[in-house]
């Protein structure tokens, strides 16, 4: 965590010195600013935070802040009788218009390749397309796109993500040594969670990212729940292989997402059937038919079956995904069908999104 904790130090140099008379007057300015319009149409300040910085420079009374944090938590009658259980509300990713979750349910069922081939897929069908690797005990797409190197702060300070093969990406591999251990709690993961979604600035001010996409670590954790509770995911999609020891955990993966609202835009079976480049004879190493079997029993889409070929995995290791090196491969063409059902289901508006609001 002292990487992460220095490079904030360095992307928020205000932070060391907010007594300053420079920063004070600063501040002062732009709370009387926003106060100012805080009235106006379209405008929604999250005032508990707000509030008490207005309270710290005097620029409004305690009883005025009082009184408006009150109206800010007054609660909703309605909606805690629809959901005694409500879940904190969710934050939409700034200046981005879907976010993909890729998550699987067992590890090693290949879902960082399908993520990243997912994401040149959709990079190669014109879209504007981020890449973010949430899997923080161990992070591949480092490796899997040949990029190693810290990313930098810009001058608003916002985390400019690294670049790889024309895609925005960030990693925590970028910031620990390969060697490195990360024996994090659920506070932590949840910090650093933050910090990706929020004050990375995936494009430039006057642009939006299309699509997002998230690989996720396997499981059902602190990082799936997390996401699934704070920000708002367009859909996922799962990945599992065919034989019943990953099916069993492709359902908790359903129940989890059922459960925190997340719609699951459907399945992808990695790892059908093995093609013998020799004789082409089909042999299912995996067994067969269980992505089948999933979404007969959930109702939900079966997006495509991705068969087993070392030249996925040697593209991988090579730092450059199938999708972007053999682009008129099979596998290439699978990884494409799917981003385009994925484009159907989830359109990019004409419109820009609305920007995304603060908790209060």
């Amino acid at each position: 965590m002292a990487s992460i904790r220095s490079f904030y130090h360095r992307a928020n140099p205000l932070g060391r010195f907010h007594e300053s008379p420079f920063t004070v007057g600063f501040f002062r300015r732009l709370f009387q600013f926003i106060h100012l319009h805080a009235l106006s149409p379209g405008w929604e300040l999250p005032y508990p935070f707000f509030d008490a910085l207005f309270r710290k420079y005097n620029l409004v009374s305690k009883e005025e802040s009082m009184s408006n944090q009150a109206q800010q938590s007054a609660p909703d009658v309605e909606s805690q009788e629809d959901n005694p259980y409500p879940l904190p509300k969710k934050q939409q990713v700034d200046r981005v218009h879907h976010v993909i979750a890729v998550s699987s349910g067992k590890g090693g069922v290949g879902k960082s390749t399908l993520a990243v081939n997912l994401a040149f897929a959709l990079q190669r069908m014109g879209k504007k397309v981020g890449l973010l690797d949430a899997d923080i005990y161990g992070p591949s797409i480092p490796t899997m796109l040949g990029v190693n190197e810290p990313p930098e702060p810009d001058v608003m300070g916002r985390i400019k993500p690294v670049m790889a093969h024309g895609m925005p990406l960030i990693s925590i591999g970028f910031m620990v040594k390969d060697e490195q251990a990360l024996v994090w709690r659920g506070p932590l993961l949840f910090q650093v969670l933050q910090q990706f979604f929020h004050e990375v600035k995936w494009c430039d001010y006057n642009e939006f990212l299309d699509y997002l996409v998230v690989d996720l670590p396997p499981g059902t954790g602190d990082i799936q729940l997390s996401m699934a509770q704070q920000v708002e995911v367009s859909g996922s999609v799962i990945v599992t292989t065919p034989q019943d020891v990953a099916l069993v955990d492709v359902k908790r993966g359903v129940s989890l997402f059922n459960m925190a609202h997340v719609p699951i835009l459907g399945v992808v079976e990695n790892m059908s059937y093995f093609c013998c480049p020799h004789c082409g004879k089909r042999t299912d190493i995996f067994s067969s038919g269980g992505a089948q079997k999933v979404v007969e029993g959930t109702d939900l889409p079966l997006l495509g079956e991705i068969p087993l070929d070392p030249k996925i995995r040697e593209c991988a290791d090579g730092g450059m995904p199938i999708v972007a090196a053999h682009e008129e491969s099979e596998h290439a063409k699978r990884y494409m069908d799917i981003a385009e059902k994925l484009t159907k289901m989830l359109p990019v508006p004409d419109s820009p999104p609305p920007r995304r609001k603060r908790r209060g």
